[in-house]
Formats: structure tokens, sequence, C-alpha cells
């Protein structure tokens, strides 16, 4: 299996923030330009992938916006308009005290045979208990009338 750890999921959600915030839009209006549910949009801009087909409409959708910028922050092939409208959203943002400092969290990715698996490195909801059925087994089997053995 090989290791990346070139996918930093904060900055990969703060770039779909700005990327919604260059078109001028909250979620919902960004969802509905996009022909998505609004929910859909909102699980992307909290860090769930975004899938090829997305990118695609993306692409199709706004003009100079390359996946590679969204996924990676590569900003190569990025179109010089949406390359300084974003520098400014960043700008904005980073006034605003969105911005993080200190350390970044990196995810890492995994990529074996034909799979992609990445490791969340956020906390797992705890599973509730389970209640214990024994009472209600032992006083239906002393109502059915079960025999023991002496």
């Amino acid at each position: 299996m090989k290791e990346f750890r070139i996918f930093n999921s904060e900055e990969y959600r703060k770039r779909l923030r700005i990327l919604r915030k260059v078109m001028n839009m909250n979620q919902v209006e960004f969802a509905r330009f996009l022909e998505m549910p609004f929910k859909r949009w909102n699980h992307y801009e909290r860090g769930y992938p975004i899938p090829r087909e997305t990118a695609w409409e993306l692409i199709e959708k706004i003009p100079g916006i390359c996946p590679v910028w969204i996924w990676f922050g590569w900003d190569g092939n990025l179109s010089v308009d949406m390359r300084e409208r974003i520098n400014k959203a960043q700008k904005e943002e980073a006034k605003l005290g969105f911005a993080k400092s200190g350390e970044q969290e990196t995810t890492r990715i995994v990529i074996s045979h034909r799979k992609i698996s990445s490791v969340d490195k956020t906390p797992k909801r705890k599973k509730k208990a389970a209640t214990s059925r024994t009472p209600a087994r032992a006083s239906r089997a002393s109502s059915h009338g079960s025999q023991s053995k002496p």
C-alpha cells in the first residue's frame, strides 16, 4: 500500500467555502446553482469528498475553476481572473479571522489495488450500551414452564 500525505481536509473545506464566496452565494443559493440538494453541498463543505461528476459540474458552471485546486490547492490551472478572485476572497477570509494559524491537520489517504480509503481524524461517536435481555428471557422461560434437571 502506498501512503500520500498531500491532502489537507481543513484546507479542502476552506477552498470549497472560498469558491462559494467567490460566486457571492450562500450554501442554499450555491446548491441551487449547481442543481443539487443543499444537504449534499453542506456535506462537501464539512469535508466529504466531491465526486468526479460534481467536479465536472463545477467546471461546466464556473468558468476558470479547476478541480485540482479544490482537492489539493494547486492553482496552476486556474484562469487568471479566477485566481485573482480566489486570492482576494482568501485575504478577506483571513482578515475576518476564519483562517486558522498553527499546525494543519492532514488526512492520510491510502491507495491499494483499485481501492481508495481515507482515514479521518475526527472522533467517532460512542455507541449506546446494549441493554441486557437476560431478565426478560428468564421470566419468559419460567412462564413457559421450563423444567430444570436436579
